[in-house]
């Protein structure tokens, strides 16, 4: 099992949402704002919503 799917799997199963990426910005699966982001991995980044009122933490995956 590669480390990749080792953290997507953990993060799966700790109950994070995880989405894709595009070549688009990413934004807010829940109030459709900015995000900030930081890479924890070659193909995983951890995203928080700028809008203070929402806060949401998700992740993405590069396929």
């Amino acid at each position: 099992m590669s480390e990749e799917y080792s953290l997507t799997a953990c993060l799966c199963q700790c109950g994070f949402d995880i989405w894709g990426l595009t070549d688009q910005p990413t934004t807010c699966g829940k109030c459709g704002a900015r995000t900030d982001f930081c890479d924890i991995s070659a193909n995983v980044q951890i995203h928080k919503c700028l809008n203070n009122e929402c806060g949401y933490v998700f992740f993405t995956e590069d396929d």
